[in-house]
This record gives C-alpha cells, sequence and structure tokens, in this order.
C-alpha cells in the first residue's frame, strides 16, 4: 500500500483538486501529553463526518493498522477533508522513531507546502503541572501566531501563550512532542502557522478533549449553528464499562 522513502508518501484515497487544498485550513496535532489534541481532532472529524481522502506514511512512523466504524482501514497517519467547513485534519494514530524526528519533520513540512494550504494550525497539549499563575484559571487554551493572524484569533476569544519570563522569547511548550520544533520550521519555510494548545494532565483527557475542540470552534467557526460535538464509536471501548454503582453503596 506504501511505498518507503524519506518524502512523506501520500496515498490518495480521494483525489482534492490543488485549489481546494489552497483554501483548507488544516489542523495538525501532535502526540502530546495527555493526547488531547489528537482526541480533539477525532471529536472534529467524527461530528463534521469527515471524509479520509489519503494515507501518509514516511520510515519514521510505527506501523499500525485497524479496522474502522465503516469497515475501512486505519493507518499510521491519515488525511481527512470536509469541504463545507474548508477543513483538512490530519489523524497520526501511530508515533515516530525517536531518531528519525527531524527527518519526519523535515519531511512533513515539505509535504504541507507542497500543498498551499490557507493556514497550517498545529494542536498541542501542554503539562498542565507547569503553568504559571496566570494560566491557572480560566479558559485553558492558549494560542502562539503571527500578527497576521493573531488579531482574529484574540478577536474569538482566545488568549496568547504568556511567557514564563518577559525577557524570554522562545517558544516553550513542556509536553507538547514535536509541536515546538514543527511550529519552527514550518515558520522558516514561510508557511502561515498557528499554534493552538492546552493545558492538560496526563491520564483522562475526554473532557478536556471536548473543551479543546470548543476553544478550536472558537476561531475556526467549523461546527454548524445548534450541532454538538459527536464523539467516535471507537470512544465507546476505550476506557471499559462505568463502574458499578454499587460499590458506593
Amino acid at each position: 500500500l506504501f511505498r518507503s522513502m524519506a518524502a512523506l508518501d501520500y496515498t490518495t484515497v480521494h483525489t482534492i483538486p490543488d485549489t481546494e487544498w489552497a483554501r483548507c485550513a488544516i489542523l495538525v496535532p501532535s502526540i502530546s501529553i495527555g493526547h488531547v489534541a489528537e482526541l480533539a481532532a477525532d471529536l472534529l472529524v467524527s461530528t463534521l463526518a469527515m471524509q479520509r481522502v489519503g494515507y501518509l506514511h514516511h520510515p519514521s512512523l510505527l506501523p499500525f493498522v485497524g479496522p474502522d466504524e465503516n469497515g475501512g482501514i486505519h493507518a499510521s497517519m491519515e488525511v481527512y477533508h470536509s469541504p463545507t467547513a474548508a477543513l483538512v485534519v490530519i489523524l497520526q494514530r501511530a508515533p515516530t522513531t525517536q531518531s528519525a524526528r527531524a527527518e519526519f519533520r523535515a519531511a512533513l513540512v515539505a509535504w504541507l507546502a507542497s500543498r498551499k494550504f490557507r493556514t497550517v494550525v498545529l494542536l498541542s497539549g501542554s503539562d498542565a503541572a507547569q503553568r504559571i499563575d496566570i494560566q491557572l484559571h480560566g479558559l485553558q487554551a492558549r494560542f502562539i501566531a503571527p500578527p497576521a493572524l493573531a488579531t482574529a484569533i484574540a478577536a474569538a476569544g482566545l488568549p496568547p501563550l504568556e511567557q514564563r519570563d518577559p525577557e524570554d522569547t522562545a517558544v516553550r511548550i513542556p509536553g507538547g512532542g514535536l509541536t515546538r520544533t514543527l511550529y519552527q520550521d514550518c515558520t522558516k519555510a514561510g508557511l502561515s502557522t498557528v499554534v493552538l494548545l492546552y493545558f492538560c494532565h496526563p491520564g483522562y483527557t475526554v473532557n478536556d478533549a471536548y473543551n479543546f475542540a470548543n476553544a478550536i470552534n472558537m476561531w475556526l467557526a467549523v461546527l454548524p449553528p445548534g450541532a454538538a460535538w459527536r464523539a467516535p464509536a471507537a470512544w465507546a471501548l476505550a476506557f471499559g464499562a462505568p463502574p458499578a454503582m454499587s460499590l458506593y453503596n
């Protein structure tokens, strides 16, 4: 199904014209603390009934395959598309080998650049244990963006990521996986790139994922009016049955 090569290999399931790629924003969730970014992306794909349009493969991606709820096949990295929402979402279901992360980032940035997306949106968790005082209350989502996009995102109600030290301008996302370096790579490549992150702890982060999805929607406004988030069917199996109420009698 896939060719193993240094570049990111894209296998088409449904053809998307170049003009459609360019019309869309793309969400790229990072494998990060609490898996909150991947879960929020899962919610978007499920709720918007996004169509899987292709698979991505790179030699550094660990192998993964499994059935989906519609009789198709899940793989290590998939691409979904919603023409109505003008949105593309990457779902990465397997991590990369540590020794080839730089090569993977370079290949991913090259693929993103080749599609000329309107905006690249990197989704990430960030370690809630390392928040500063101003971040302890209120909305737990933050953004990092160039000035051309920051005004619109802030106007939607999302706060920018505060600096731990006013004299330290470096981007720091503890627990963010590849987010920081991928953001730097995208920026150097001239891509219009935003980071949306959510503070969370490791463990059960389903509620955080709903909150993160709401924060994403505050800016992108992809959820139809009156619609509610629809969890993927697989979530019902993720943590087993709830505890028996007799335990509390």
